[in-house]
């Protein structure tokens, strides 16, 4: 059998050597935005571009820098000086139920406001002084005393009336008991005031002495008379009432000539500063209604504080929007985007009653309205928590209006009717998600590529060379001097560099993870001060990610356990048939995972229903493991009948499993079992396998493989290192496997093995001794071959099948 070939030493380590040059670069960084040239360049073109739909989703992997990139380039972003609006909402003198909205430039609200306040304060002063002048009081007594003569006029000579006739008028209902009275006639008799059935009672009854008989005719005659008196009493009242409201009409047109010039006075000096269309209709409002509401002014500051203070509020504004000071561009971040919070909302009170109250100073603007000008952070996943908060947002940028709504009650929807005018708004959204979050609801959802046009994607990872290193540096010794920890020493850089190489899974690149390098140096610093060290060292380095690997490990120690109890049936020495050491990787959370590994087996027998995906019977089996299992059927369809049909009943397993497995990497170890068992040739169970594999025979790279091969050492090392023990995988993972440094020493001292294959024939060829043949080679070549013992067996079962 040929020698394969097997990794050296030299081909597992990651060389770190900093040149002076680089190790000593204190030259000032703006180390937040590192080796993501392509978000970088979305970013400023997202915010560059004034359009709809130009928003920004920025996706990426948690620590890879995405807030850190966005608040730096934001910084230069907010020192640009452009307009901002003040966005305020006054009483409705037309529509009362539709408060109006007013724009202001930046700042000008709060002087809108006090000019506001200056008219009424100063109105109320001047009203105050009108009302109370002898020319209007003359006047206004004069028109009082006019009507009132003329109603008691009437009044008089409708008693006169009434007493001529017999009759007289009574007041109906108890006021006491909160009753609506009225006035009615009735007729009177003997000098008493009787109703109709008590006269009537009296019909054909002897009278009192001296009294008048009462008679049907009596009786009749007074009813009719009674209903010509009633009406002539109407007929009186509604008189008066006009007369009334002629008296009032008439003392507002007294009030209207006496204030109104001195009212559109003040207001027209008002109008020669505030000279925009939308606040001279509002003025042209006011005017009138102050006019129409004197009476608001005649209230006592005093006796009637809470009903003259609720009555003015009319007169008032509510700035929802408010840039005064402002001296850079808004950003707000919503980190609990609700309707309310978001779009903004209308406070309101809830009476006994169960209906609702509220007025125009009670609308609140949201961080929408409130970053206008500006921009607004959000993160997807708070987005997608709330119901129908991603349709109200893409409604809101599609129309570029906030429509403004009374919240439900716990009782039902609101009763209150406001429904306040939409406010406009230019605010630059800038959404934040996970990797790969941007093309999955894209895929849900079409419209999100019509609001936000911009995807800011995040690499986890660099290409690492000089610079990229030098950038490394330099946002090591920024945090330090930031967070003023101890500084770092030339071996503790290489170190905290290793980490960064080991994070990104390349020999040839680094982790742009940097929330994970941050809480290395955090933790390094710590270290080293228990070791009562000035410095960080690289020692210090490595014991801050001894304690993180221990403080992760439990679930693989348990695992161990179970292994070496034997509970969890592994064997590391001799050899099996159709059994084979796979290697798998569980996770914890985003940052940490271990490689564990998986007895694989597979049995064969005479039938046609060909492989059977244990896993996949038994609902473990994901859509990709399954299809790796199909893979198999067609690479022995291939390589060994091609001109036989494919028959047999083959079963793969992976023993000990009670969870759903998913991925390929396990497709060529399945592939060996199988092979295996065709062939009834053992194999190396001191040696584990990973890779996928395709049709041909192929070998594939897989993730993962510094934990799996990691996982089989460990294993290896806590039942006995024999000296023959290793891993084969992928070829193509050589540059992707970063072993620790016990498992290099262990490689140094021939121990442990590990045998980068291309082909599913070069992989049996280590686990079982014999060559692999070929299909191309003659029946001489072939004997003895993994090729003839397989090819026979399978013609076998097909005869017998």
């Amino acid at each position: 059998m040929k020698q394969h070939n097997e990794l050296k030493p030299e081909d597992l380590k990651i060389n770190i050597d900093l040149s002076e040059e680089i190790s000593k670069d204190y030259s000032e960084n703006s180390w937040g935005v590192i080796g993501q040239p392509r978000a970088v360049q979305a970013l400023e073109m997202g915010l560059s571009i004034n359009a709809k739909g130009y928003n920004i989703f920025v996706t990426g992997e948690s620590g890879t820098g995405r807030y850190t990139a966005v608040s730096e380039i934001l910084k230069k972003f907010k020192e640009k000086k452009v307009p901002l609006e003040d966005v305020a909402y006054v009483f409705n003198f037309e529509k009362p139920e539709n408060p109006r909205v007013i724009y202001f430039p930046e700042g000008e609200a709060r002087r809108f406001r006090t000019t506001l306040d200056d008219l009424i304060d100063k109105m109320k002063q001047i009203i105050g002084e009108k009302l109370k002048s002898q020319a209007y009081t003359e006047k206004r007594d004069n028109l009082i005393s006019e009507t009132e003569k003329n109603e008691n006029r009437q009044l008089r000579e409708f008693e006169e009336q009434l007493t001529e006739a017999d009759f007289c008028t009574i007041q109906l209902g108890d006021e006491e008991n909160g009753d609506e009275l009225a006035a009615d006639l009735v007729p009177v008799h003997g000098g008493e005031p009787l109703s109709f059935d008590e006269l009537h009672d009296l019909i054909d009854k002897e009278p009192e002495e001296g009294g008048e008989v009462v008679t049907e005719e009596y009786w009749t005659s007074k009813r009719e008379e009674y209903f010509g008196l009633v009406d002539q009493m109407k007929g009186l009242y509604e008189s008066l009432q006009k007369a009334r409201r002629t008296l009032q009409e008439n003392l507002e047109e007294l009030q209207s000539e006496l204030i109104g010039p001195a009212l559109k006075h003040e207001i027209d000096m008002i109008r020669l500063e505030w000279k925009d269309e939308q606040y001279i209709t509002y003025f042209n409002g006011l005017e009138k209604d102050i006019l129409a509401n004197l009476d608001i002014f005649e209230l006592d500051e005093e006796d009637d504080e809470e009903e003259l203070e609720e009555e003015l509020r009319r007169y008032g504004i509510n700035i929802i929007v408010d840039n005064s000071g402002a001296t850079e561009r808004p950003v707000i971040r919503e980190t609990n985007p609700t309707k309310a919070n978001l779009l903004g909302t209308i406070e309101a009170r809830t009476e006994i009653s169960g209906d609702t109250k509220t007025n125009f100073t009670m609308i609140r603007a949201g961080s929408l309205l409130k970053a206008a000008g500006g921009v607004l952070i959000l993160r997807a996943d708070d987005l997608i928590q709330h119901d129908n908060i991603w349709t109200e947002l893409k409604r809101v940028i599609d129309t570029g209006q906030v429509e403004l709504e009374l919240p439900p009650t716990p009782l039902g929807p609101p009763t209150a009717g406001m429904k306040p005018e939409p406010v406009r708004f230019n605010t630059k959204i800038i959404m934040i998600g996970q990797e790969r979050l941007y093309d999955i609801l894209s895929a849900v959802d079409g419209d999100l590529r019509k609001y936000f046009k911009i995807p800011a994607e995040f690499n986890s990872w660099m290409t690492r060379s000089d610079e990229t290193t030098r950038e490394y540096v330099r946002f090591i010794r920024s945090f330090i001097e930031k967070y003023s920890l101890k500084e770092v020493t030339l071996d503790g850089l290489e170190e905290i560099i290793r980490y960064g190489v080991v994070l990104s899974e390349r020999k040839d690149q680094l982790s742009t993870r940097f929330s994970l390098i941050s809480d290395l140096i955090r933790e390094s610093d710590y270290w080293a001060g228990q070791a009562d060290k000035e410095k960080i060292d690289s020692k210090a380095v490595q014991r801050a990610m001894e304690c993180r690997q221990y403080l992760y490990d439990l679930p693989e120690e348990t695992m161990l356990e179970q292994v070496e109890k034997g509970s969890l049936l592994i064997n590391v020495e001799g050899s099996e048939t159709g059994s084979v050491n796979g290697l798998a990787v569980l996770e914890r959370g985003n940052f940490f995972s271990f490689g564990c590994t998986m007895k694989i087996t597979a049995t064969v027998g005479a039938g046609k229903e060909g492989i059977i995906n244990i896993e996949r019977e038994a609902g473990l089996s994901g859509d990709i493991h399954s299809k790796g299992i199909l893979i198999l059927e067609g690479y022995l369809r291939n390589r060994y009948a091609r001109n036989l049909p494919l028959s047999l009943y083959a079963g793969i397993c992976v023993e000990q499993n009670y969870y759903e497995i998913e991925g390929d990497s396990a497709s060529s170890t399945e592939l060996y079992a199988l092979l295996s068992a065709i062939a009834g040739v053992p194999l190396r169970q001191d040696l584990a396998v990973t890779g996928s594999v395709n049709q041909f025979g192929i070998i594939q790279p897989v993730g993962g493989v510094t934990e799996k091969v990691e996982g089989f050492f460990r294993i290896c090392c806590m039942k006995g290192l024999t000296g023959e023990q290793g891993v084969i995988l992928p070829k193509q993972n050589i540059e992707n496997l970063l072993p620790s440094r016990e498992l290099i020493q262990a490689i140094e001292r021939g121990v442990f093995h590990i045998y980068p294959v291309s082909t599913i024939d070069e992989g049996m060829e280590i686990l079982t001794g014999y060559s692999a043949g070929s299909p191309d080679f003659n029946k001489r070549k072939n004997r003895g071959t993994l090729y003839e013992m397989i090819r026979e067996e399978l013609v076998h079962l097909n005869k017998i099948s």
